[in-house]
């Protein structure tokens, strides 16, 4: 390709000296333009195919340019970016023309960018029901796919019920204490007393075998495939 652009400025006879002179002085900057409209064709390619995996109704796929600029995202996506702009206190509407990625999302998108390697630890945002989940990766040098999966909380609770033999209630403890949630949390989301979550807790540990909350929570983890 640039042997192709050299060959040009150099051999039109149409072209003078200054002509020559002027077009090696852009080439750089076609090259590079060039190379632009190529990284963009790919990222978009990369993200129209990787679109045909996540066409069950709990994933989606956005890209996104590192300013954090929406360029493309599934439907199933879109229902989880307007779930994450409710989460924040936004609006519910459909996504508009050029809009930008919620606040929360561009922060962590940043923090994942100044981080070396790429195991990154996903965003998650919980509201009343359910949990959406956000995995981001770079496909170049400037954008974001970023995959997206909506988790229904009564159902997460209903695995641990059903494999640990656990009441509805230890189930929902469970879970939120797998996620990370204090005594004191559990009890505000749960509305029930303090005393009552250190009781489920309680008994969670003697039915999964184990001796602490850390313990309760890699296995719980594990058992989700997380």
């Amino acid at each position: 390709r640039n042997l192709k652009i050299f060959y040009a400025i150099n051999s039109a006879t149409r072209f003078t000296e200054r002509d020559r002179a002027v077009a090696r002085i852009i080439r750089p900057h076609l090259i590079q333009a060039f190379e632009n409209v190529l990284q963009f064709t790919d990222a978009r390619a990369i993200a129209v195919l990787s679109a045909h995996t996540f066409r069950s109704g709990t994933h989606g796929l956005i890209m996104a340019d590192f300013s954090g600029r929406i360029i493309h995202a599934t439907e199933q996506a879109s229902d989880h970016l307007s779930q994450a702009r409710q989460a924040e206190g936004g609006e519910t509407d459909a996504l508009a023309a050029n809009e930008t990625l919620p606040p929360r999302m561009l922060a962590w998108l940043s923090r994942m960018g100044r981080e070396e390697g790429g195991n990154h630890p996903p965003l998650e945002l919980e509201m009343p029901g359910c949990s959406v989940v956000f995995r981001g990766a770079v496909v170049d040098k400037r954008h974001w796919v970023i995959a997206s999966q909506a988790q229904d909380m009564r159902a997460l609770a209903d695995v641990f019920r059903r494999i640990y033999h656990l009441s509805l209630r230890q189930a929902d403890v469970l879970l939120w204490l797998s996620r990370g949630k204090s005594n004191a949390d559990i009890a505000t989301i749960l509305n029930i007393s303090g005393r009552t979550v250190a009781k489920h807790v309680e008994h969670i540990f003697g039915k999964l075998g184990v001796e602490n909350r850390l313990a309760a929570s890699h296995k719980a983890i594990d058992l989700l495939g997380g």
